[in-house]
C-alpha cells in the first residue's frame, strides 16, 4: 500500500533546529491529559464511588413521588421490560402535553458554573436565588455533568425534584443521564429512561444520545443496539456511540460494517473506528482506515494526529510518521502537548532518536507542564533500554531546578533497576517518602528480571512498613511467583489479595495465575482455573496458555487455546504465529498453509521482527537477513564462525520451528541470520572482550535465538541481556534468568 498519501515534502517534517542533548524521547506511560474529574478540587475518588451511586439512586427514586413531577401518569418508575415499547420511541398514545414535550429553553447566565466558576460558588449563588427557575437548576446540573462532578449533579437533581418548583427540561435530563453513566449507575439510568418512556416525554436527539451513551458505557451492547435501532433521528454522535460500543464488545466485523453503513462520518467517526481497531489489535485494518480518511479529505484534529502517530509507532512506519509530522506543522498543532508527546513516542519507537530529541527541545513553557516533558523523556529512555542515559537525564533535570515528582522518581528507579545499577538501591533508600508507586516499581523490576524471591522479600518489607499494596503491586508479586515457578507462594498471594486487602482480581491477576500454572506444567489446572473463574472471553489467558503449551509440547491444550484465540482476536498476528510455530514443530505443513490463508483472508499482517543495540551514542537496527548495515560483511563472516563454535559446545539449531516444508539445510540458514543474532554479532565485534551486551527486540525472542545466545554467553564469556516484548533475559554461562520459559 502506498505510504506517501499526504503528498507533503518530507523536508518540512522536521523543525530546522539542532539537538544539543544526546537524548532519546518517548511518550510517558501515564495519561497525557487529566480526567475531567481531576480538574476540580473536590473530584471523585474511588472511596466516594459508593456514596455517588447512592446519590444517583436517590435522585432517580425521587421520581417516584407524584407531587414532585407533574406528569400524565404516577405509575412507579422501573427499568423498561423486554415487552415495553421500543427503546427511545415515544409512545403514540400519550398526549404531548405537560411533560409530554419538555421545553428546550435557552439557559441564561445567573449560575456561571459552566464557564469556570467553582462548584461551591455556583451553589452559593443558587442558594441565594429567591426563586430557583429551571434555567438555574439546569446551569448547575449540566455544569456538574461537564466537570465530572456526577455525584453533585445527581444530588442537585434530587433537590430540584424535592423542591417541586420547576420541572426538569431536556438539558437537565440529558445531564442526569450523563451523571448516571459517569457513576456507573446503570440501574438509575434505566429507571429514568423507563420514566421517560411511560410518561410520553418527547425524546429529541440530545436525549436519545444521552440514553444511548448510558447503555453503551454500561457495557451492554445488546441494549445499546436496541436503543439505536429504535431512534427515529440519528446523527454522527449516535453512530459514533454505537460503533464505539460495538468495538468495546470485540465485534470487529460488526463495527466496521456499522461504520460503512453510517451516512454521516465526521472526524470523530473516523477517530472512533481507527482508535478502536488499534485497541483490538487490528493495526493493519486501522492503517487502511487512516488511508481512507486522508483520501476522503476529512479534516484531522489533535486526537486524529495523536492516534495516527501512535499507529505509525506501533507499526514502526517512520515514513508515515514523518508525513504526519509535516501535517502537524502545517496545521499549527505542534504546540499541543498531547500531539507533541505522541510525536516523541512515534520517533522513539521508530528508532529516530535525534528527531525525538528535537521535538523535546522545542517544548516550551507555553506548550504545557515542563515537569511532564522531562518525565516523558525519562520514561522514554527506560522504554528504549537506555537506562544509564535516563538516569543522567534525571540528574540534569534536577540541575535545571525541576522538582522530581513521584512519577519521575519511579521512572528513575526503574531505569536503575533495569540496568542493574547500584544507584537503584541508593535512590530507593534515600527517597524522602516512599509511596506505593515507588515500592511497586522496585518490586516489578525484580519480577521482570526473574528475581522472584527478592520481589517477595521486598513485598514483605513493604507491608511491614504499613504501606498498603494496590492492584499493580499484587500483579508484580504474582508475576514474580510465576517467573520463579513458585506455585504455592502464588496461590497464597492470590488468596491474600482478596481476603486481606480486599482487592477484587482483575484480568491481570487472573493471567498471572494462568501463567503460574502454565510455567509449572500444570496445564490441566490452568484450563480448569480459566473455566472456574469465567474468564474464557479474555484472549490474554489463552495466549498465556498457548505459550505454555509451546514449551511443554502439549498439542491437545494448544489446539483448545488456539481455537479460542482465533475466535476472540481475529486480527492479532501473535496468536497465529504461536500456533504456526506449534504446527511447524510437529511438521503439520497443511495446517500451516490453512492458517496462512486464514490470515490473508482476515487481513492479518505480521509485524516484522526488529532488533537493535546501542553503542557509542548510536542505535544500530537489524532485521532478519539484513544486508544494509555498513559492516554487514564482517557481521556475517563472524556469525558463520560463531555458529560452528556453538555446535562444538552442544548447540543444535531448532529447525523444527521453521514454518516451511524445505530441506534441513535451508531451514538452518533461515534461522542463522535472525535479527537478534545479527545485533549480537555486531555487538561482539564492536566491543572489547568480556563487555556486557544489551540487545532489544520488538517481538518475543525466538526459541532458536534464545538457545543460541545461551551458548554464546559461555563461548565469549560475556553477560548478554536481551529485552524482548515481554521481559528481560539475562544470559550468563549458558543459562538464562527466565529458566527457558517466557
Amino acid at each position: 500500500m502506498n505510504q506517501a498519501w499526504f503528498n507533503l515534502p518530507l523536508s518540512n517534517t522536521s523543525p530546522p533546529y539542532k539537538a544539543t542533548t544526546p537524548a532519546l524521547a518517548s511518550a510517558s506511560t501515564r495519561a497525557r491529559h487529566p480526567s475531567p474529574s481531576s480538574l476540580v478540587s473536590e473530584a471523585a475518588t474511588p472511596a466516594t464511588i459508593p456514596f455517588m451511586r447512592h446519590a444517583a439512586r436517590k435522585a432517580a427514586a425521587a421520581l417516584l413521588s407524584p407531587p414532585t413531577l407533574p406528569s400524565p401518569s404516577s405509575a412507579p418508575l422501573s427499568p423498561p421490560s423486554p415487552s415495553s415499547a421500543p427503546l427511545l420511541r415515544c409512545p403514540q398514545s400519550l398526549p404531548e402535553a405537560g411533560l409530554g414535550r419538555i421545553p428546550r429553553e435557552r439557559v441564561p447566565t445567573p449560575i456561571p458554573f459552566a464557564r469556570g466558576c467553582h462548584f461551591h460558588d455556583a451553589r452559593w449563588l443558587l442558594d441565594e436565588t429567591p426563586k430557583r427557575s429551571a434555567a438555574a437548576w439546569t446551569a448547575v446540573i449540566a455544569g456538574c455533568a461537564r466537570a465530572g462532578r456526577h455525584a453533585d449533579g445527581m444530588g442537585a437533581f434530587a433537590e430540584m425534584l424535592a423542591e417541586g418548583g420547576a420541572a426538569p427540561n431536556a438539558f437537565v435530563l440529558a445531564a442526569v443521564l450523563r451523571c448516571c453513566s459517569g457513576l456507573g449507575d446503570v440501574e438509575s439510568g434505566k429507571r429514568i429512561h423507563g420514566w421517560l418512556l411511560r410518561n410520553g416525554v418527547h425524546l429529541d436527539r440530545v436525549l436519545c444520545n444521552a440514553v444511548l451513551d448510558m447503555y453503551a458505557k454500561s457495557g451492554d451492547y445488546e441494549l445499546t443496539k436496541r436503543a439505536f435501532r429504535a431512534m427515529v433521528e440519528v446523527d454522527a454522535v449516535s453512530w459514533n456511540i454505537v460503533i464505539s460500543a460495538c468495538l468495546q464488545s470485540g465485534d470487529i466485523l460488526g463495527s466496521t460494517q456499522l461504520f460503512d453503513e453510517s451516512p454521516v462520518r465526521d472526524t470523530s467517526s473516523w477517530n472512533t473506528i481507527i482508535s478502536g481497531l488499534m485497541r483490538n489489535g487490528c493495526a493493519a485494518k486501522a492503517l487502511d482506515r487512516l488511508y481512507h480518511m486522508a483520501r476522503a479529505g476529512v479534516e484531522f484534529n489533535h486526537y486524529t494526529y495523536s492516534t495516527a502517530l501512535a499507529l505509525a509507532g506501533m507499526l514502526s512506519m517512520l515514513d508515515l510518521g514523518r508525513q504526519l509530522h509535516g501535517r502537524v506543522l502545517t496545521s499549527a498543532l505542534e504546540a499541543d502537548a498531547f500531539v507533541r508527546s505522541s510525536l516523541m513516542d512515534m520517533y522513539c519507537k521508530c528508532g529516530s532518536i535525534k528527531t525525538a530529541v528535537l521535538v523535546f527541545e522545542r517544548w516550551s513553557h507555553l506548550t504545557g507542564d515542563m515537569k511532564f516533558a522531562w518525565s516523558t523523556m525519562i520514561a522514554g529512555y527506560v522504554q528504549n533500554g537506555r537506562e544509564e542515559e535516563a538516569f543522567e537525564f534525571f540528574r540534569l533535570m534536577l540541575c535545571e531546578g525541576v522538582a522530581a515528582d513521584q512519577f519521575t522518581l519511579t521512572s528513575a528507579v526503574a531505569a536503575c533497576a533495569n540496568a542493574g545499577m547500584v544507584e537503584q538501591g541508593r535512590m530507593f533508600d534515600i527517597a524522602p517518602t516512599k509511596n506505593v508507586a515507588l515500592w511497586t516499581s522496585m518490586l516489578c523490576s525484580y519480577a521482570s528480571h526473574g528475581k522472584g524471591r527478592m520481589a517477595i522479600k521486598l513485598f514483605n518489607r513493604m507491608t511491614a512498613e504499613k504501606i498498603k499494596p494496590n492492584e499493580v503491586t499484587l500483579v508484580g508479586v504474582l508475576s514474580a511467583c510465576s517467573h520463579g515457578r513458585l506455585v504455592s507462594e502464588g496461590e497464597h498471594f492470590f488468596k491474600l489479595m482478596q481476603e486481606e486487602y480486599g482487592i477484587v482480581p482483575s484480568i491481570e491477576h487472573y493471567n498471572c495465575m494462568v501463567d503460574l500454572y502454565g510455567r509449572a506444567g500444570l496445564l490441566d489446572k490452568a484450563n480448569i482455573f480459566i473455566n472456574e473463574n469465567k474468564i474464557k472471553h479474555e484472549s490474554i489467558v489463552w495466549k498465556t496458555l498457548l505459550s505454555a503449551c509451546r514449551v511443554h509440547k502439549d498439542m491437545e491444550h494448544a489446539k483448545l487455546a488456539s481455537e479460542s484465540l482465533i475466535q476472540l482476536e481475529q486480527c492479532d498476528a501473535g496468536s497465529y504465529v504461536m500456533l504456526s510455530n506449534m504446527y511447524a514443530t510437529h511438521s503439520k505443513w497443511r495446517d500451516i498453509s490453512k492458517l496462512r490463508s486464514l490470515m490473508l483472508e482476515r487481513g492479518v499482517r505480521k509485524q516484522p521482527g526488529r532488533s537493535w543495540i546501542h553503542l557509542k551514542n548510536t542505535v544500530h537496527t537489524f532485521v532478519a537477513g539484513d544486508a544494509a548495515h555498513p559492516r554487514s560483511s564482517e557481521i556475517y563472516t563472524y556469525l558463520e564462525k560463531l555458529m560452528e563454535r556453538l555446535k562444538e559446545l552442544g548447540y543444535t539449531s531448532r529447525i523444527d520451528l521453521v514454518a516451511h516444508d524445505v530441506e534441513e539445510e535451508q531451514r538452518e540458514t533461515a534461522l542463522k541470520f535472525h535479527s537478534e543474532k545479527l545485533a549480537m554479532a555486531f555487538g561482539i565485534i564492536s566491543t572489547p572482550s568480556g563487555t556486557p551486551l544489551r540487545i532489544f527486540k520488538n517481538l518475543r525472542i525466538c526459541v532458536d535465538c534464545h538457545e543460541a545466545i545461551k551458548y554464546v554467553s559461555r563461548a565469549t564469556d560475556r553477560e548478554i541481556v536481551v529485552r524482548d516484548l515481554y521481559r528481560f533475559h539475562h544470559f550468563k554461562d549458558a543459562k538464562c534468568s527466565c529458566e527457558d520459559f517466557w
